[in-house]
């Protein structure tokens, strides 16, 4: 027999063979690859999804579905490890909102007008500051009033008895001041005034709180 043939015919076999189980591994490979990407990148679009949409709400329960907090995978503890965060934000969100809520009911139910101004424009005022001015109510006390003209004027045209803490580095606070003011008709009366620095909005600013003392004057 032609042992030379027979070699090259089993040779060429066995590289038919060894093609042809690569290429089968190379397919099962690929298939595998594919397999886990979709896999793996469809919850993780799903996470990404859900992150985009936290800024219009804080509801983790509502944007997160439930199979992605019980897989047992390295996404599974992205989505609860996320879930937690966000529940832990809007917990503290609300409990800001509710601090800031019950704070603005004290300054509002305040008998003592409170106003807050940098450079004489208006940043705050109550319930009480806007009756003492004339006004209806606070945001049209912040809409319409010129805190500059709640000041009378010295001979020189300067606010009468205005201390301008804001240009006083050695100065923060000025206390229980008896001042006249003006109301929004241009009626005098007197005031006793306490002015303080604060920060506002990242700014320095001037907190006042006025009582009418008029009638004790």
């Amino acid at each position: 027999p032609d042992y030379t043939a027979v070699h090259a015919l089993v040779l060429e076999q066995f590289v038919k063979t060894v093609w042809a189980v690569s290429l089968l591994g190379l397919v099962l490979t690929v298939s595998i690859f594919v397999i886990a990407l979709l896999t793996t990148a469809r919850p993780l679009r799903r996470l990404a999804s859900t992150i985009r949409e936290i800024g219009g709400s804080l509801d983790p329960d509502a944007l997160i579905a439930g199979d992605l907090i019980r897989r047992n995978d390295e996404i599974g503890q992205v989505a609860r490890a996320f879930l937690s965060t966000v529940r832990d934000l809007a917990h503290r969100t609300q409990e800001s909102e509710d601090a800031q809520t019950k704070l603005q009911n004290i300054l509002d139910g305040s008998i003592q007008a409170i106003a807050v101004h940098r450079n004489f424009k208006l940043l705050f005022a109550n319930e009480a500051a806007a009756r003492m001015f004339g006004y209806a109510d606070a945001a049209e006390m912040l809409d319409e009033c010129d805190f500059r003209q709640t000041f009378a004027n010295d001979p020189d045209g300067s606010p009468e008895g205005f201390i301008d803490l804001l240009k006083r580095d050695d100065l923060d606070e000025a206390h229980l001041l008896t001042r006249p003011r003006l109301r929004r008709d241009g009626t005098r009366f007197l005031a006793e005034i306490a002015a303080r620095k604060i920060r506002w909005k990242g700014e320095w600013a001037v907190q006042t709180a006025l009582i009418d003392v008029t009638a004790r004057i």
